[in-house]
């Protein structure tokens, strides 16, 4: 709604300075709040079920996401430079981005996108185990696919998200 009316309204405001409005009809309007969802986070046994679902190689992924609250960019973005194990905390400050071609690093989705998010026991114990067993990837990505690859939305969610079923 919001995007609608900022278009109309600069449409309006065109037409005022071209003389074919007197006045902006969208002038003095006060638009609704716009209410977000409540995000209501998985159960701890619903992550555990969806860790022990998937590859051995994401379980790690799982879990840093669901302890962290990042978006799947974020994650799939996450490199070792972003990683306090040690003060357990990680920065978010980039995210991976896929437009054309191979995925690549970009900003945050908003300014304030960029933060420091504790770590819980939990998420550091599976990192600290994820990077000694897999290592880090190319550009030092955390997470990658089983060919060091960095990690597509696609073919993530179609190879490791899929019903085990299409896995065969």
């Amino acid at each position: 709604v919001e995007v609608v009316y900022r278009y109309l309204a600069s449409v309006f405001l065109s037409a005022v300075d071209d003389r074919i409005l007197a006045r902006n009809p969208c002038h003095g309007i006060k638009l609704p709040k716009n209410e977000r969802p409540l995000v209501n986070p998985l159960s701890t046994e619903s992550v555990m079920a969806l860790v022990e679902a998937v590859p051995d190689r994401y379980r790690a992924l799982v879990l840093c996401a669901a302890g962290t609250g990042l978006r799947q960019g974020e994650v799939f973005g996450l490199t070792v430079g972003h990683l306090e194990l040690l003060r357990k905390e990680l920065r978010v400050e980039q995210q991976l981005v896929q437009i054309v071609g191979e995925p690549e690093f970009g900003p945050p989705k908003t300014k304030a996108s960029r933060r420091k998010i504790p770590l819980p026991e939990v998420v550091v114990e599976a990192l600290a185990s994820h990077l000694a067993t897999y290592g880090s990837g190319i550009n030092g990505l955390v997470f990658t696919d089983d060919q060091g690859r960095a990690l597509r939305r696609s073919r993530f969610s179609a190879q490791v998200l899929a019903p085990r079923g299409r896995h065969q």
